[in-house]
């Protein structure tokens, strides 16, 4: 079964790995993760492809420390 918090753990892991370095930037990054699942989700979305979704979304740390 998903485990969204897990993956969101896990997440937020690649991007401390990835150079984003902040706590307060990933807790931004954080809800804004969420709230693009929680719309997936609303428009008829299942969980895992949700979240795949919302982290292409928000892009890679590589993307975000530019």
């Amino acid at each position: 079964m998903f485990d969204l918090d897990r993956e969101i753990a896990e997440w937020r892991g690649r991007m401390a790995a990835g150079g984003v370095d902040d706590p307060a930037v990933w807790d931004e990054l954080e809800g804004h993760l969420r709230d693009l699942v929680e719309s997936q989700l609303r428009s008829g979305g299942e969980i895992a492809g949700a979240f795949a979704a919302a982290v292409e979304r928000i892009g890679s740390a590589r993307v975000l420390t530019r």
